[in-house]
């Protein structure tokens, strides 16, 4: 995966006095489903969301630190004044970083939580003391699958794949248009990344075929289900009552 660029805008500022802790919030906004090559053909736009929830402000010297999940370290500076915004990183105020990453590999395990942190420093990279750390953190359950101008295969379209009915109660079936002879596998996770349900690899004809899921036992909630095709892997979401 590859960095690509980032930029960070100003939303909304209060003035304050500077001191020595706050409470920094970290939201992240990016698709829950990304396609992997090597190298890498698409890029996705993560946004990045960072709140001052108080009680102090922060002028232009100091620094947040962002600890992405692709293992780099992101050093941001906040904006100077402009207009009525006061510089910084004042109390009540929000700042955007939006970054861009593409994805050469699969995730494993797939779907995979990636997770940021933030931290605020002083210019040298002294900590600020925040009393909430657990909002410093933002986890995304993200699904990675083959890009498939990468590989040379065609994705099926909705008319070829359905996953029906869509909440499921005791049973969930998935319908796929085989358009050749093939070696298939159905796999489905819950969104922590656990397999709940999974068949070993099949030799299928051309074709039609349903495959039914019993889901009793799977408990309420989001589901993802997986069909290994070949080389290809489509996945559909469902859930359950």
């Amino acid at each position: 995966m590859k960095r690509i660029y980032f930029l960070l805008i100003a939303l909304l500022a209060f003035a304050g006095q500077s001191s020595a802790q706050t409470d920094v919030q970290l939201t992240k906004t990016m698709s829950d489903t990304v396609k992997y090559a090597n190298p890498a053909k698409t890029g996705y736009i993560i946004r990045y969301t960072f709140k001052n929830a108080g009680p102090n402000s922060y002028d232009t010297s100091h620094r947040l630190r962002l600890k992405t999940f692709y293992g780099s370290t992101i050093t941001l500076r906040f904006p100077p004044a402009s207009g009525s915004f006061p510089g910084g990183f004042p109390k009540d105020s929000s700042l955007i970083f939006q970054d861009t990453v593409g994805f050469i590999a699969a995730f494993n395990p797939n779907p995979r939580q990636l997770c940021d942190t933030v931290a605020l420093t002083t210019g040298t990279g002294s900590p600020i003391t925040d009393p909430m750390p657990a909002n410093n953190t933002s986890c995304k359950s993200v699904y990675s699958i083959k890009d498939p101008l990468a590989i040379g295969t065609i994705v099926a379209t909705a008319e070829q794949l359905a996953v029906y009915p869509n909440p499921a109660s005791a049973s969930v079936n998935v319908r796929y248009e085989f358009q050749s002879a093939a070696k298939a596998r159905i796999t489905v996770y819950d969104m922590s990344g656990k397999v709940v349900y999974t068949e070993e690899p099949m030799q299928v004809a051309a074709g039609e075929k349903v495959y039914t899921i019993n889901t009793a036992q799977f408990g309420a909630g989001l589901y993802m289900v997986e069909l290994s095709v070949n080389d290809s892997k489509l996945v559909s979401k469902f859930s359950v009552n």
